[in-house]
């Protein structure tokens, strides 16, 4: 069979082209039993021409190929492989400059006390200047001083900050290409071609995923770093939720210590009206029923002092503040309890509590994973390069005498076992059922609890509203009443103790209530994802 007969079977090939042919068929214990005259009889007649080959010692071929000399094969090796690398950089590299801005985004985000949602990313909080100087200064405590103080500080919000920071850096690694694959082959016993003996080979590949594969990985690692960050704002509400819960109970306690005072300071100012009225045939009872009733409020009095020490570590402890002293007490100004409504809040809830919104980026999250499971069906590709360097033919005047076969090898794998991914879309999608119960299940406690924290602010504010309006005043109109009667004479120290003892208990109810109150709003404001004032 003439060799024109065998070309004609293939589709013609540029000298490039055919050069790599060539060089794959002369490979590594490839036959080398063609003639020149098969060479010179090939289709590409038209492009043979006497050319100088290398290490032929400067003779002259006769009608041999158009080929690159070794040192333009490695020139276009090296590109290959600079392509490669240059294209993996790009793709990491773009991902990690994004992640990188947002990281930095979101530590000026939290630096500035964690705003929330707010569009603007301005913060109402006082300046971190101002935070040290209230803590160094002996004024009265001031909470909005003492909730920037515990967003900067508290270590459970740090550290569910750097679970957002180390879920963002995970996506350039899942948005990476995987690492290239460099061979480097050696030929203990060289193996001997027409053109020469190979003596060593180099190899480069790179595996490129199904389309779409890395993208949805890193939209799944994007949804889980969205998700730990609206978890950090719920822990940032519930941060100031305890910091405001133990502020209005430290409040408290100082008007309770305060009111306490001063009905005692009233009772003793009593002892010496008592004794001139035993020196006038009044009778010892009295005296005594009226030291009873001081020794009670002064028990009272010593356990609500030493109430202070656990409410500031209480504080402290929210706050992340070194210190052993107790905290300076609250400022006693007084704000009245605004009116709420019900439906307003439920909506709040829906729409902003960051818990809900975590949980909907689960669902999401979760999708896209059923998106991957199917994807990872598919089959992966490998684009490969290798360079066999080949030493002079042992024929002088061989054709091609030197030169290196550069091969492109493309390979890709077979995902023909299919109840492997089958059972991990059914994985995922199970998943995906979890979160959506989670959040159904979720949903319905939260609304739960913002119904009940409802219903105790709003028997908190019908208390203070009762107190203040009806019973403190006719209280005080009472124990003036009795007084007066008693220093008169026309009544008896029991009923002068039970109309103090009554004020005092509506005293510290209507304190109690407002307490309540401010609490109970503290919650609505955690569970609606906003301030409520």
């Amino acid at each position: 069979m003439s060799a024109r007969t065998v070309h004609h079977g293939k589709p013609p090939v540029p000298p490039f082209g055919r050069d790599l042919a060539r060089g794959a068929f002369h490979g590594p214990g490839a036959s080398t039993s063609r003639s020149n005259s098969e060479q010179d009889a090939s289709p590409g007649l038209s492009r043979v021409r006497r050319a100088r080959l290398p290490g032929a010692g400067g003779k002259t071929g006769v009608g041999c190929l158009v080929t690159p000399p070794p040192t333009l094969r490695r020139e276009r090796f090296g590109l290959t492989l600079v392509r490669i690398c240059a294209l993996a950089v790009l793709v990491t590299g773009c991902t990690s400059r994004l992640v990188h801005r947002e990281i930095t985004a979101g530590e000026e985000r939290f630096a500035a006390g964690l705003t929330g949602g707010d569009e603007g990313g301005e913060t109402t909080h006082p300046p971190v200047e101002v935070v040290e100087t209230a803590f160094k200064q002996d004024g009265k405590g001031d909470l909005d001083v003492w909730v920037r103080q515990g967003i900067l500080n508290n270590a459970g919000l740090r550290a569910a900050f750097e679970k957002w920071r180390a879920a963002m850096e995970r996506i350039p690694q899942v948005t990476a290409l995987p690492d290239p694959r460099f061979t480097f082959s050696y030929y203990v016993e060289n193996v001997e071609t027409r053109t020469g003996p190979q003596e060593t080979a180099f190899g480069l590949s790179q595996t490129f995923p199904f389309f779409g594969k890395l993208e949805t990985r890193g939209d799944i690692q994007a949804k889980e770093a969205e998700r730990l960050w609206a978890l950090l704002e719920n822990q940032r509400l519930q941060v100031v939720e305890e910091i405001k819960n133990a502020y209005y109970e430290y409040a408290y306690l100082a008007l309770a210590v305060r009111i306490t005072e001063e009905n005692l300071a009233l009772l003793e100012r009593l002892e010496p009206v008592v004794q001139r009225r035993i020196q006038g045939a009044g009778g010892q009872d009295e005296l005594l029923r009226l030291q009873v009733e001081i020794g009670k409020i002064e028990n009272d009095l010593d356990t609500l002092r030493k109430y202070r020490s656990p409410l500031s570590e209480r504080l402290r402890a929210a706050m992340n503040r070194p210190g052993r002293d107790p905290l300076p007490w609250p400022e006693a100004k007084r704000e009245d309890l605004p009116t709420l409504d019900k439906e307003t809040l439920f909506q709040a809830l829906e729409r902003g509590n960051p818990e809900l919104r975590a949980l909907r980026l689960a669902i999401e999250r979760e999708k896209e994973r059923i998106d991957l499971a199917e994807l990872d069906g598919l089959p992966d590709f490998t684009l490969g390069a290798n360079y066999i360097q080949t030493g002079s033919a042992r024929s002088p005047g061989a054709n091609g005498s030197g030169d290196d076969p550069l091969i492109f090898s493309f390979s890709m794998n077979l995902p023909i076992w299919r109840s492997k991914y089958d059972a991990a879309v059914r994985e995922a999608a199970a998943g995906r059922a979890a979160a959506i119960s989670a959040l159904v299940q979720r949903g319905n406690d939260l609304r739960a609890r913002l119904d009940l924290e409802f219903y105790r602010y709003d028997d908190a504010l019908r208390q203070v509203r009762l107190y203040e309006l009806t019973l403190l005043p006719r209280a005080r109109q009472a124990l003036e009443v009795v007084e007066t009667a008693y220093r008169a004479g026309r009544a008896g120290i029991i009923d002068l103790i039970d109309s103090q003892r009554t004020l005092l208990a509506f005293q510290l109810a209507r304190e109690r209530a407002g307490a309540d109150g401010w609490q109970a709003m503290a919650a609505l404001e955690a569970l609606s994802g906003g301030d409520l004032r």
